[in-house]
């Protein structure tokens, strides 16, 4: 059966029942050792689930009321069994803020628009808002490819963004440049 235990860098490491006894052995894993596997419903240190690996030395208990799994389940391919689920309830705890910002983005695009500078900008608060879409859409029918596109929408809305945002700096540097030397050749011109 296939295991995994949390190590100190909290990932997820796979291991065997064969490779227990050799892994307590060489101490990487201890009775408080946060194990689990697919017939579990959380994780629970090693100790508890194989305490004859301990002899006779007492197993770690859980505290009432705390959680022993900071940990999120090993991915499954599913929504609901891991974390893919509570990244996207995080994700959507913040759609309001989203789609605000994507509809100012738009409203600010408009202008620009006319220099097709801000297209770009369009664009991007069109992603945002699709982002959004598909984060419901994701949470509504378990689909963890439709998640990973509102991801992928995202940042490229926010790639988008950051290059306007460096074509405008760019552009206010060569306006306050060119502002700049005006002045000082009229200055010099009416003297």
């Amino acid at each position: 059966m296939q295991w995994f235990y949390a190590d100190a860098s909290r990932n997820q490491v796979p291991f065997d029942d064969s490779q227990t006894s050799s892994l307590v052995q060489s101490n990487l894993l201890n009775q408080a050792t946060l194990v689990w596997n697919e017939s579990m419903s959380d994780w629970k240190p090693l100790g508890q689930v194989r305490p004859e690996l301990f002899g006779s030395q007492n197993s770690p208990d859980a505290s009432p009321g705390l959680s022993l799994n900071p940990y999120a389940t090993p991915y499954s391919g599913q929504l609901g069994q891991g974390s893919e689920d509570q990244a996207i309830a995080a994700f959507l705890k913040n759609k309001g803020w989203i789609k605000f910002e994507a509809i100012l983005t738009l409203i600010v695009s408009v202008p620009y628009c006319i220099l097709l500078v801000g297209i770009p900008l369009l664009l991007a608060s069109l992603a945002l808002l699709k982002s959004v879409e598909l984060a419901q859409a994701a949470q509504t029918t378990g689909d963890t490819a439709r998640f990973t596109e509102a991801m992928e929408k995202l940042g490229s809305a926010y790639k988008t963004r950051g290059i306007f945002l460096l074509v405008m700096l760019g552009l206010y540097a060569v306006f306050f440049i060119i502002m700049l030397v005006a002045g000082v050749v009229g200055a010099a011109n009416s003297h």
